[in-house]
Parts: C-alpha cells; structure tokens; sequence
C-alpha cells in the first residue's frame, strides 16, 4: 500500500490561495448538491441518501485509484460512517423547514462542533490555535449567532402543504407508502391538519393530535433532526485527523482519505436501510426510477465537496476551514432556494434572511482572516 508521511517537503504542497480556493469549490458542491433531487418526491429519504452513499462510495474509489491507492485506515472509516448517520433525516428535515433553512441550521450545528473539537482537541484530537485566536473566536461566533435568525424563518405555504396535506402522490414518512385514499390520508400523521380529528374524541388525544400534525410541531422536529444531523456531521471529520496526529506513518495529504469517507458512507446506509426495511416489513419509497439519477447526481457533488474540504483542511486548519465550510454552503442553498424556488417569502423573512447572511459572511470573513 502506498503511504503518503509527512515530512517538511511537503507541508506546503498545497497553498493557502488553493486551500481558500477549496472552499469556495465546496461551497458551491454542497450547496447545490440537493438541486437535483428538487422535483421529485424522495419519500422519507431513506432510499434516496443510500443512493447517495452508493455513488460517493463508487466515485471516491475512482479518485482513490487516481491518487494511487493510499493505505486505508479502519478508523478512518467511521467519518464516512458519521457523515450518513446525519444523512438519513435530510429529506424529513427538508420537507419540515426547506432546503436552504434546514441545510443552514445543520450547517450551523456541524460549524460548532466541528470547530471546537479541532480548536480545544475533543476526542484526542491536538489543540490548533489559529495565529490570531480572537478573530476566529469572534468569526465563529457571528456565524453562531446566525442560526437563531434562520430558525425562525417561516416556511412558504407549499412548504406547510407539503407538511401537513401532501398530495395524491405523497408518501408517507412512517409506512413508506402513498395513501390511497382520503380516509388513509386523514389517518395519516403527516397527511392531515388539525381540522381532520373528530371533535368527539377526548379533549387530551385531541390536543396531542393537532399539535402533532401543526406546522409548529412539525418545524419542531425538523429543527431538532437538523441540530442532531448538525452533530453527526462535525464529528465526522474527527477519526482522519485523529489518525493523521496520531499514527506516524499515515498521510497527510486529505485526498488520501476521501475513498474511506465513501466507504464508510455506503456501509453506515447500507444498514440503516437494512433496518427500517426489518422494523416495518417495507422496502423504501421513492416516486419512480428515474429518481435515481438525481440521488447519483447529488451523490457525486457531495463527494466532490468531500474532496475540496479535504484538501483545504490541508492547506489551513480544520479550526479555519469549519466555520466557513460548514456556513457557505447553506448560504448558497438559501439564496437558490429563495431565488428560484421561494422558499422564503414575506418581507419579515426577507429581513431576517439578510441578517443571517451579514453573520454568516463577516463569521467567514473573520475567520479567513485569523489564518
């Protein structure tokens, strides 16, 4: 196997120019990297994000052989592991709260914890002290600071029907199937509003029955799935650094590690697929078959973005590169889902909007500069 050590020669292969250079190229990946999965109707997701992973699993391996065929570490596995564990609630988290909210929520989230664990060494990772320890505190801060405005940005009305009324082709999230008829649709949790439960119910299951299929609860959840997804995401990148600090002959150079990231993708979904398929006795839902080129699609931008934060976790410090890489790209997924889909609407939204975006890029701008 071909091993790729640290020496002095090449910690300085990559630039830092290059390395900010990364970053804009993920941003743009994973910021566009739902797009086309827009206009299908990706029932609970869970076939979807296993498209995903099978497609980041084949495309890393291509590149992986492109680079040489590194040495690959079992530990380094589990960042692609904990990549598809944030993965699997994306499309419930998008149909609560849209794609651009719910991808800058997470983002946020992953932001934090991404940064403090290579920024205070969490989970035997070494300390990185950026050369200018204020700015990037304040940077990170800022970026923080914006989530509370993209929390409570209303979704569009369509965004609510698709919530609480779906349609005919809907999919339910719990059984995997459409509902056939309106009956079935009343019946089900996430196909009904509050005035579909009889009022000669018991006063109790009614206020837990409309309060479970309102919009707020339903934002609830999708807030909630979005922090948690946030999580997974930041630590992901944990077992590589840990193992380039910690193992003396392992590689440097990010690249080396983006086949175990797709690696670890495909075997994490491949199990969480495993399970739901045993639990409720159903295969996963999706609309049709031509909705599998956009998973690959989407698959193929996210392993691409994997590719470009590797390489400017090369360039710069992983305490530098989280707070922008984990903002920019839900910046860029707003801004397209504003523009072309109306996602936000109302000028409320459209003021709390511009406010999280001055945060997200002075956080960015602050951090670059701590470099």
């Amino acid at each position: 196997m071909f091993s790729y050590a640290r020496t002095s020669s090449n910690l300085n292969e990559i630039s830092t120019q290059f390395g900010f250079f990364a970053l804009c190229g993920l941003s743009f990946a994973f910021g566009t990297m739902y797009l086309p999965a827009k206009k299908y109707n990706m029932g609970n997701g869970i076939l979807f994000q296993w498209i995903i992973c099978v497609a980041m699993a084949f495309f890393s391996f291509a590149i992986h052989l492109c680079v040489g065929s590194p040495k690959i570490w079992p530990l380094t596995v589990l960042a692609g592991c904990s990549w598809a564990t944030g993965n699997v609630a994306v499309v419930a988290i998008v149909k609560r709260l849209g794609m651009g909210v719910g991808m800058l929520i997470w983002s946020s989230i992953n932001l934090l914890v991404g940064w403090a664990s290579c920024r205070f060494g969490w989970f035997g990772l070494k300390p990185e002290v950026p050369k200018n320890n204020t700015l990037n505190i304040v940077g990170v801060t800022l970026a923080v600071m914006s989530v509370f405005f993209y929390a409570f940005i209303k979704p569009p009305p369509t965004a609510e029907r698709e919530v609480s009324l779906g349609d005919a082709s809907a999919v339910d999230e719990t059984t995997g199937e459409a509902p056939s008829s309106v009956e079935e649709m009343e019946e089900s949790p996430h196909g009904s509003t509050a005035d579909s439960v009889p009022l000669l119910q018991p006063g109790f299951a009614v206020t837990v029955r409309r309060f479970w299929k309102s919009t707020l609860a339903q934002r609830l959840i999708g807030i909630l799935l979005a922090a948690l997804s946030g999580l997974f995401y930041g630590v992901a990148f944990a077992p590589i650094i840990y193992v380039q600090e910690n193992y003396h002959d392992a590689s440097h150079r990010g690249i080396d590690y983006l086949f175990p990231i797709g690696a670890g993708a495909f075997l994490a979904s491949t199990i969480y697929c495993l399970i739901y398929c045993l639990v409720t006795l159903r295969s996963p839902a999706m609309q049709a078959p031509v909705s599998i080129l956009p998973g690959v699609l989407s698959g193929m931008l996210c392993i691409v973005g994997q590719a470009f934060w590797l390489v400017a976790n090369e360039a710069l410090q992983a305490s530098i590169t989280f707070p922008i890489a984990a903002t920019l790209p839900g910046a860029i997924a707003t801004l397209i889902g504003t523009i072309f889909y109306r996602e936000v609407r109302g000028l409320r939204n459209y003021l709390k909007l511009a406010v999280a975006l001055c945060f997200t890029l002075a956080g960015s701008v602050l951090t670059g500069l701590s470099k």
